[in-house]
């Protein structure tokens, strides 16, 4: 075999196993949801370490809820999303969120899902327990054998 032949074989097969690790996960929906379910037990167990793998580094995170001065919309991106809960977490104690998924939707091209949710939580601060209700539109994507959060919307409420 000629130098340019074994060259141009060896770049198609780093190319084909490239593009193959990039997409060795096919999303499903059995997958989505035990994503979640891991994501939303890390959560009482205030596991950031967890929380910031399931996030893609350019994740961007989109919280909107009601204030005294109206609807407020927070832009977060991955960072600014961990910071904040390090927040809250200094001053609630979270517990594992309930969530109803309404919808899951996979595009095969992309290899994205989208998944439509309200979640239910229940914190305790202060001493008082604070029930939250948020609905959600969070898009996973499948890279590199991973499923990572690249984009979420919650429209959050407050429930006493």
């Amino acid at each position: 075999m000629n130098l340019s032949k074994y060259l141009t074989l060896l770049i198609s097969t780093l190319i084909s196993f490239g593009v193959y690790a990039d997409t060795s996960i096919i999303l499903t929906e059995a997958n989505i949801k035990e994503t979640l379910e891991s994501f939303d037990s890390s959560i009482p167990e205030k596991n950031i370490n967890s929380i910031h793998d399931y996030l893609a580094n350019n994740v961007k995170i989109t919280l909107e809820f009601q204030t005294d001065q109206g609807i407020q919309i927070l832009k977060l991106n991955k960072n600014q999303y961990i910071n904040l809960t390090l927040d809250a977490w200094s001053k609630i104690n979270p517990s594992i969120p309930n969530r109803k998924i309404l919808n899951i939707q996979i595009d095969k091209k992309s290899n994205k899902a989208t998944v439509e949710s309200i979640t239910t939580e229940i914190v305790e601060m202060e001493g008082k327990k604070i029930t939250n209700q948020s609905k959600e539109l969070l898009t996973f994507k499948a890279n590199k054998g991973t499923i990572k959060l690249v984009e979420s919307y919650s429209q959050v409420g407050s429930n006493k």
